[in-house]
């Protein structure tokens, strides 16, 4: 009888058991459910847990409740995430106050420079549409075209300070990187007879002990951008141009000049899409300021 129930698809009458894909199907359901049976008595053996105290015939017994793995990782992933976003996004303000935005204008920065390539074409475009700017210089190129950084400020636009080397400051100690800030410095008085009030860390990166060196260096200002155009890489100007055609009043904009690498870096493509958008900027009527 048992052989027939089985087996009836093959051997017995089609009205005597369950058709062979149901046999089948219901095979497989049964080990699943011993699959995830054993499955959620090994979470509860060893995930972290905590006691309930239950009353049972007049007596506390104490129950053992297994904690969901979820409640463990999501806040151990919060936790790293959060430290790794406060020094890293431009937005972030947690180690420190930093700047983003300027009011009822528009502010251009320029960083990796000056660049005898390229910095001198870019001071008769912006002189041409009557635009100042801000550039972040790195202090080992001001001490190789000194001349170069002083006609920036010849010019009106003012100089920030971008460290001497271009180096990752997150893992810096505030010794070494109040000695980077300090060598751009004086590279940047050397050559223009002024100190920058401003500064922006490289890549962006900034941990929690990069504001106390920047104010003890006399640097006021920790800025940072709202727009960027993503140019420091060769690359079609109408990339650059699509990036930055978002800039809006408010917004300090991203652009590099320089290539922290190599002297001497092609920045064709910033300088094409600058010349597209300058006089339509101009023409709607968008007014630009330097940072300080």
């Amino acid at each position: 009888r048992r052989f027939v129930i089985c087996f009836s698809p093959v051997t017995g009458h089609k009205r005597v058991g369950p058709r062979r894909w149901k046999a089948l199907f219901a095979v497989v359901i049964r080990r699943l459910k011993r699959y995830c049976w054993r499955k959620d008595r090994a979470f509860g053996l060893c995930g972290p847990n905590c006691r309930r105290t239950e009353w049972r015939d007049g007596l506390p017994a104490h129950r053992m409740l297994a904690m969901n793995p979820w409640e463990i990782v999501v806040p151990a992933v919060a936790a790293l995430g959060l430290p790794a976003w406060a020094a890293l996004h431009p937005r972030s303000q947690l180690f420190g106050s930093t700047r983003r935005g300027v009011a009822q204008a528009c502010a251009l920065t320029f960083d990796d420079g000056p660049n005898p390539r390229v910095t001198s074409h870019l001071l008769s475009l912006l002189e041409r549409h009557r635009v100042p700017a801000t550039f972040f210089v790195l202090g080992k190129y001001v001490d190789q075209c000194p001349a170069l950084a002083a006609e920036i400020v010849a010019a009106n636009h003012a100089i920030g300070n971008h460290t001497y080397n271009h180096p990752s400051l997150l893992f810096f100690t505030r010794r070494q990187i109040i000695e980077e800030l300090n060598r751009c410095e004086d590279a940047v008085f050397r050559a223009t007879g002024r100190h920058s009030s401003c500064v922006r860390p490289p890549f962006g990166f900034r941990g929690p002990q990069f504001h106390s060196a920047a104010r003890e260096v006399g640097l006021s200002e920790v800025v940072m951008w709202s727009v960027s155009g993503h140019d420091w890489e060769p690359q079609p100007a109408a990339r650059v141009s699509r990036r930055i055609s978002k800039v809006q009043s408010g917004d300090i904009v991203l652009l590099h000049d320089g290539d922290h690498r190599v002297p001497n870096a092609d920045r064709s493509h910033m300088i094409q899409a600058l010349e597209y958008w300058l006089p339509r900027w101009k023409d709607s009527g968008l007014q630009f300021i330097r940072v300080v």
